[in-house]
C-alpha cells in the first residue's frame, strides 16, 4: 500500500512539473511577442447610433531585436475597420491603429474580438488579440427616447458631457438640452459653479411640455489639473422634485487635460519623449485581508527629449504611489513605488494608477495591481 502511494505520488510531482513547464514556456512566448500595444481592451461606454461612425487609437511599440510587419486584422463584426499609417516597424518606433465602428443598426451592448497578425523579421506569425467593448443607444424616434434621463419634473437627452481631449489653454463649449414633464411653467437661474465652469446661456423659463437648454463653457487652465478629472454646477430651478435637492438640478461634465501637442512643430514630434514601463501590470496573486501589497514600476524615457512626469494618480483612496523623480532626461529611468492597502477589500481586485506624461504618443499610461484578497482563516 505504502509503494502504491509513493508511485502515485511521484506521478503526481512529475504531472505537475510539466504543468508547470508548460506554463513557464508558454509565459516565455508570450513575453516574446515584441509588440506592445496601448492597450488591448478598449470600451467606448456609450455611443449614439444618431452620431454615427466613433474611433479610437491603439498606440503599437515595437520592444523587438528585429522589424515586425503588420499584416491584417480581423474583427468579428463587419462594423469594425482598422487603419495605420506604416505596415514596417523596427525597435522602439510606434504606429497608431486607428479603429473604425459603425453603430448604425447596432443595439444596446456588444464586445467586438479582433485579431492582429503580424509577421517578425525572423518570419515568425504573431498574433494578438484585442477587443472593443461599449454600448450602442438606438436613434431616438420619440421625444421620451430624446429625453431618457429624469431627475424631478426634468428630463434630459444627457446631463453629462465628457470631453474626451482638451490642453491645458483650452477652452470648451458645450449644450445641455432638457425638457419640462411638469404641469407648470418651470424657471432657471445658475446655482453653485466651480472655477473652472462659466454659464454663457440659460433659458429664464420653460412652459409644460417646452425645451430649454443651458450653454456653458469649461476652462482647462481654471481647472489646473492633469488627466481625467470631473466638475459638477447645479441650476436653480422652482420644481418641488425630489424634495431633498432643494430644487436644483446637477450637471455633470467630464474631461481628459494635456499638453497642447497640436502646436507642436515637426522637429518637437520627431524628437519628442516617449514613456517606457517595464510592466504596466502586476499581480500578487492572492493574500490575506489586511496586508500591504507593495510594487515597483520602471519608467524609462525612449525618447529624443525629456520626459516630463506631471501627475501620478490612482484609482481610490486604497492605493498610493510615490514617483522618485519627475523628469527624465533620453534614457535614464526612475521608479513608481505603488502600496495597495488591501484592509476592507474582499475577492478580486483591480486598482488602477495613471501616469500623466508629456510623451505626445502616450499621455497617460494606466498601471493595474491585480490580485484577490482572502479572508482572514478562521482559528
Amino acid at each position: 500500500m505504502k509503494s502504491l502511494r509513493n508511485r502515485i505520488l511521484q506521478k503526481a510531482l512529475l504531472l505537475a512539473g510539466c504543468i508547470g513547464m508548460w506554463a513557464g514556456v508558454s509565459a516565455q512566448q508570450e513575453l516574446k511577442k515584441p509588440l506592445k500595444f496601448s492597450e488591448t481592451n478598449f470600451d467606448f461606454y456609450s455611443i449614439k447610433e444618431a452620431d454615427g461612425v466613433v474611433t479610437h487609437d491603439f498606440l503599437v511599440t515595437n520592444l523587438g531585436e528585429t522589424d515586425v510587419k503588420i499584416l491584417s486584422t480581423t474583427a468579428d463584426n463587419p462594423a469594425v475597420r482598422f487603419e495605420w499609417s506604416k505596415s514596417v516597424l523596427k525597435k522602439y518606433d510606434k504606429v497608431h491603429m486607428k479603429a473604425y465602428l459603425d453603430p448604425q443598426n447596432m443595439r444596446y451592448s456588444f464586445r467586438i474580438p479582433v485579431q492582429v497578425v503580424t509577421l517578425t523579421g525572423k518570419k515568425d506569425t504573431v498574433s494578438y488579440s484585442l477587443r472593443l467593448g461599449g454600448y450602442v443607444v438606438p436613434t431616438p424616434t420619440t421625444k421620451a427616447e430624446l429625453y431618457s434621463m429624469q431627475e424631478g419634473n426634468l428630463k434630459y437627452k444627457n446631463n453629462t458631457v465628457s470631453i474626451r481631449r482638451m490642453h491645458r489653454n483650452e477652452i470648451k463649449q458645450d449644450t445641455i438640452w432638457f425638457y419640462n414633464v411638469w404641469d407648470s411653467a418651470m424657471t432657471f437661474k445658475p446655482g453653485t459653479m466651480p472655477p473652472a465652469v462659466k454659464i454663457i446661456d440659460l433659458t429664464p423659463t420653460v412652459g409644460p411640455n417646452e425645451e430649454g437648454y443651458v450653454v456653458f463653457q469649461y476652462s482647462a487652465a481654471a481647472k489646473n489639473d492633469w488627466g481625467s478629472v470631473w466638475d459638477k454646477f447645479t441650476i436653480v430651478t422652482n420644481d418641488p422634485l425630489p424634495k431633498d435637492h432643494h430644487n436644483s438640478k446637477t450637471f455633470y461634465i467630464t474631461a481628459d487635460i494635456y499638453d497642447d501637442f497640436a502646436s507642436w512643430s515637426e522637429e518637437q514630434l520627431q524628437n519628442a519623449p516617449h514613456i517606457l514601463i517595464d510592466s504596466e501590470e502586476y499581480n500578487f496573486g492572492q493574500c490575506i485581508i489586511g496586508e500591504v501589497i507593495e510594487h515597483e514600476f520602471t519608467v524609462k524615457n525612449i525618447g529624443k527629449s525629456p520626459l516630463v512626469v506631471h501627475k501620478v494618480k490612482t484609482s481610490c483612496g486604497c492605493t498610493t504611489s510615490n514617483l522618485e523623480k519627475e523628469t527624465l532626461l533620453p534614457g535614464e529611468s526612475t521608479k513608481i513605488k505603488a502600496k495597495f492597502s488591501t484592509y476592507g477589500k474582499h475577492g478580486g481586485q483591480v486598482k488602477d494608477i495613471y501616469v500623466i506624461t508629456n510623451d505626445p504618443d502616450q499621455p497617460k499610461v494606466t498601471l493595474k495591481i491585480i490580485g484577490k484578497v482572502l479572508d482572514k482563516p478562521k482559528e
